[in-house]
């Protein structure tokens, strides 16, 4: 046979007669070769070729591998066997085991098979060892991963946020450019910035509490292996970079079947910001800052949670403020109310509460407070408005009315306590200007029976209103020259109720003019019926001083006497 030259140059021939020395086909004695063979449990292929480049040993799984029969490799010369590896990296490689006797350990392509092999050869008494193995499916995994780590990368950098691409185990394997530039921003502040190659809870441990460091953890392993419980995962959470903490959200999402998990960091501390004013306004007053009537109704539902002691609710209702307000200007007028609430807060202790309920009213919660104690107070916040009050050079004195109210704790309760405190101030401001009035279960009755009169006044109360005549006499001649109209008022289920009962309800609810609107109307009614009977009496009836001060006296007047055709010398107001 003539030699094999090599890429080199080199002339390598196969040696005569080579066959023959090892038998037929290289085949030795079967019962020697099973007594000596260290191999029989090794589930590599292994193969042995002597300084003479021929097989001298292949076990079974080499066999498969090499795709051929041992009797068709053994004695022959390896190159012979296997042309395509001549001048290879695996000639090299096993020349140099021969030379220096160091074991080599490489990959190898085998182009006929179109497979990657795994290659480890050491030297031996007689020549080398090779122990191979097919490692094509592993490099075919690894050239997926390549390309999956490829498109992620290109997914990666196309994302805005600052975005971490996590491997099975919970390292950092990639980082997007948006990352890199936090990092050092992070850098230039001092903080140490999360690498590649970092556990990531481990780096999110120096930006976070332990609490939402631990509830980052849990939604992470949420997202682990075959059995996650859920794709995606979102978080906000605080890192404090200043005086005011920066907000993140973090997103998390598992990538396709396999264990990595894309996580991505999205600045939404302007949102949150938003968000928090947003809820600061609706709890807290423009004007002046305070609480407002949400904000006051919270407080006072922590301070009645079980567990705590009684709590105060002082109503303040500035007397008269309508008037200062419309002679010194609104200007004038939200200045002083601010100083109100300023005065207000010097007075209380660091764990009570000021708020504003709106117009000229305001609110003092006193924390574990019993009744006693809020009067105190109340005479305290009193006295502090002895002092007047001083805006755009015009000094301003100003005094309130001051209802009181204690609860107990208990769930519900707030609204409640408002209530009361509301009733003790409408007392308060009912006993004259400048008072204080402590509520009494009898207060909540007469403010039950003023929401009924309200409530039935603007349906229609009207018609069950009637009138009873008073007779005028002459004294001299004790003659009936004219009548009184005396309102009354038929209640359904109170029966017969004086004005006293109603009236001043009326005044507060506006309905106090369309009442002695229908009463001009039914008196002058009912004198001209007598008039055309020959009875001509005067009638007088009773104005309020509302009314007097009203626009629309007059034309009232004028309308109930035309409708009714009462000469105007028979009305008396």
């Amino acid at each position: 046979m003539e030699g094999l030259r090599s890429p080199r140059g080199d002339l390598t021939r196969v040696p005569q007669g080579s066959r023959e020395r090892a038998g037929v086909h290289g085949h030795v004695p079967a019962g020697h070769v099973a007594a000596a063979d260290p191999f029989s449990s090794v589930t590599d292929a292994v193969y042995r070729i002597d300084r003479r480049w021929r097989f001298t040993y292949v076990n079974a799984t080499a066999e498969r591998l090499l795709g051929r029969r041992a009797d068709e490799m053994l004695g022959r010369y390896a190159f012979e066997c296997f042309p395509e590896t001549l001048g290879t990296v695996i000639e090299d490689e096993y020349r140099a085991v021969l030379d220096d006797g160091r074991v080599r350990e490489f990959e190898y392509f085998y182009e006929p098979f179109g497979r990657w092999y795994e290659i480890r050869a050491f030297a031996d008494a007689d020549g080398l060892t090779a122990f191979l193995r097919d490692v094509d499916e592993r490099h075919r995994t690894q050239r997926r991963t390549t390309a999956e780590l490829q498109q992620l990368s290109a997914v990666l950098e196309a994302l805005p946020p600052a975005t971490v691409l996590l491997a099975g185990d919970g390292r950092i394997e990639m980082v997007n450019r948006a990352w890199t530039a936090n990092g050092e921003a992070l850098e230039r502040s001092g903080d140490r910035p999360a690498r590649v190659g970092e556990h990531y809870l481990d780096a999110m441990a120096r930006y976070v509490d332990a609490e939402h460091h631990a509830d980052i953890a849990a939604g992470l392993r949420g997202l682990a292996g075959a059995g996650a419980r859920q794709s995606t995962f979102t978080f906000d959470y605080p890192h404090q970079a200043g005086p005011e903490p920066a907000w993140f959200r973090l997103q998390a999402a598992r990538v396709d079947a396999s264990d990595r998990v894309i996580v991505t960091h999205t600045d939404i501390t302007e949102r949150v910001r938003d968000q928090q004013a947003l809820a600061w306004r609706a709890s807290h007053d423009d004007l002046t800052g305070l609480p407002n009537r949400a904000g006051v109704l919270e407080l006072i539902s922590e301070a009645l949670a079980p567990g705590h002691g009684p709590a105060a609710l002082l109503f303040l209702d500035l007397d008269g403020f309508k008037t200062v307000n419309d002679s010194l200007g609104h200007d004038v007028g939200d200045e002083l109310l601010r100083q109100v609430g300023g005065r207000l807060a010097e007075q209380v202790r660091p764990e009570d509460a000021v708020g504003r309920l709106g117009a000229d009213q305001f609110l003092v919660l006193a924390r574990n407070c019993d009744t006693a104690e809020a009067a105190s107070l109340a005479f305290r916040l009193q006295s502090s408005f002895s002092r007047p009050f001083h805006a755009e050079g015009i000094s301003v004195p100003l005094t309130a009315s001051i209802g009181v109210a204690t609860a107990q704790p208990g769930a519900d309760r707030a609204h409640q306590l408002l209530s009361d405190a509301d009733t003790a101030a409408f007392a308060a401001k009912g006993a004259g200007r400048d008072r204080v009035h402590v509520f009494s279960p009898g207060l909540r009755e007469a403010a039950r029976w003023r929401l009924e009169v309200a409530n039935r006044l603007r349906d229609g109360a009207v018609d069950e209103f009637v009138v009873h005549y008073q007779p005028v006499v002459r004294v001299d001649t004790g003659e009936v020259e004219g009548v009184e109209a005396l309102l009354r008022w038929q209640h359904p289920e109170r029966g017969l109720l004086a004005p006293d009962a109603f009236l001043s309800v009326a005044e507060e609810t506006g309905q106090l003019i369309p009442i002695t609107r229908w009463l001009l109307g039914e008196t002058t009614r009912q004198a001209a019926e007598w008039a055309a009977q020959g009875l001509p009496l005067r009638m007088s009836v009773n104005i309020s001083a509302r009314h007097f001060s009203a626009e629309t006296l007059v034309h009232d007047v004028r309308v109930a006497l035309h409708d009714s055709g009462l000469a105007p010398e028979k009305l008396v107001l």
